[in-house]
């Protein structure tokens, strides 16, 4: 299920802030890691090509991180709740930042 916010005034794909982790405590496996690359510009690499390209060579060192997505035209106070992504994820027209940051 997909989990849509309101950032900046757009509609976005925001991935679950609910598994960090497998519930039994481990890391996530690369199945579970693939679904927070959704809407990452980089995820045409995770085998959404024709070049034969079956990874993106930042998700092997991901870590999931909390951050404020930032839309470029957006001011300050930024006063979005923050959500959970992989630390390598990128938005065209965005940028991530520390979550008790506001300006």
């Amino acid at each position: 299920m997909m989990n849509w916010e309101m950032v900046a005034g757009c509609v976005m794909y925001a991935p679950s802030n609910k598994r960090s982790f497998r519930s039994n405590g481990g890391p996530m496996n690369k199945t579970e890691r693939l679904k927070y690359c959704i809407g990452c510009r980089n995820n045409f690499y995770n085998d959404n090509n024709s070049l034969d390209i079956k990874e993106c060579w930042s998700l092997k060192d991901a870590k999931m991180v909390s951050k404020k997505e930032v839309h470029i035209d957006q001011v300050p106070p930024w006063t979005q709740k923050p959500i959970r992504l992989l630390s390598c994820f990128h938005r065209d027209g965005f940028w991530y930042v520390e979550p008790d940051r506001i300006n």
